[in-house]
């Protein structure tokens, strides 16, 4: 991937507390989807790109014994990727869902709470490539 949103040491910062993580998840998610509705894409891809982010760092987080980081790595992968797909960047898009599915592929917790967030992932996928929204 050619984007990043958080910096090394808001990585690290969240990795360490991953009740702020989870907080700062929440909040970037729903500034995004609010920068969905308004059209502004812009924004919404730094809000939904940092979620995506935050999502990440706390699937690996040991400190966490729920599947919910994987639900939320998946949410955070499909709304980043329609808005990659509304500011034109189509092949991005659909990089981050197969860069997800192969994280998610390698997720060795919640193994059928994978399996299903792998196939919303690949469900995604074909509707990207197939409506070609802009």
């Amino acid at each position: 991937m050619k984007y990043r949103f958080l910096c090394p040491q808001n990585k690290i910062h969240m990795s360490n507390t991953p009740q702020r993580a989870i907080a700062s998840w929440y909040n970037n998610i729903e500034l995004g989807q609010e920068y969905l509705l308004q059209e502004d894409y812009a924004q919404a891809l730094y809000s939904i790109g940092s979620a995506f982010e935050i999502s990440e760092v706390l699937c690996t987080c040991k400190q966490i014994d729920s599947d919910f980081p994987v639900k939320w790595l998946t949410q955070s992968a499909i709304i980043l990727a329609q808005c990659f797909i509304h500011c034109g960047d189509d092949k991005q898009g659909q990089a981050i869902l197969v860069f997800t599915k192969q994280k998610l592929e390698r997720e060795q917790r919640f193994k059928n709470t994978v399996r299903q967030q792998i196939r919303l992932l690949e469900i995604a996928n074909r509707l990207s490539m197939s409506e070609g929204v802009h």
